[in-house]
């Protein structure tokens, strides 16, 4: 699995969780795409000044 991968792994889980709280009515439905693709961002943006710095985290 790359390091993205791992990234690519969590968004899916974030996915079937946001998925599962809107079927029960928890949460708002219009807001998941964005905290989706903020998650993703912040995962590649921090992967990447990692990778800079010559460390794992």
């Amino acid at each position: 699995v790359s390091k993205s991968g791992s990234i690519r792994e969590c968004r899916e889980a974030l996915e079937e969780l946001y998925e599962f709280l809107i079927t029960h009515g928890i949460g708002n439905p219009n807001a998941i795409h964005s905290i989706l693709d903020q998650f993703t961002d912040a995962g590649f943006t921090d992967q990447n000044f990692s990778e800079k710095q010559g460390g794992k985290h």
